[in-house]
């Protein structure tokens, strides 16, 4: 298996209400500054979503977001860049589930260079970051 080096991120998490418009809303507040976006995911709720993003310049991004009108915080995640490749995800995630480790989500996002980079939050972050150097 041939991971890059595993990095702690800063995820921003948001607060999203479910209207048209909404997800359009943060992005681009985010990308008039400036500030890339690496990877995004969007679960829906009922009447709101949960959008968590990694981004090139997080506490940038944090002090935009936290001028508007969406609850937001941070939370800490690995970001794995693998190779593209068919199975090198599933590699990463076999080797943590053999060893304990949990992951309590995941997405997928880019490399500035294009290269799938895994965002995961899991239970044992040290462990996991061993098991992948």
């Amino acid at each position: 298996m041939n991971t890059a080096t595993v990095a702690r991120v800063q995820q921003l998490c948001v607060l999203v209400e479910n209207r048209p418009g909404a997800l359009a809303e943060i992005v681009q507040s985010l990308g008039q500054r400036g500030i890339n976006i690496l990877a995004i995911n969007l679960a829906e709720g009922l009447d709101h979503g949960y959008v968590r993003l990694v981004v090139d310049r997080p506490d940038d991004a944090l002090r935009i977001l936290s001028t508007t009108t969406h609850l937001v915080f941070t939370r800490d995640a690995l970001a794995i860049p693998l190779e593209h490749r068919p199975g090198a995800l599933g590699e990463v995630l076999e080797l943590w589930g053999r060893s304990g480790v949990n992951v309590d989500y995941a997405y997928v996002g880019l490399t500035a260079d294009s290269r799938p980079l895994l965002i995961a939050h899991v239970d044992q972050p040290d462990r996991a970051e061993e098991l992948l150097s």
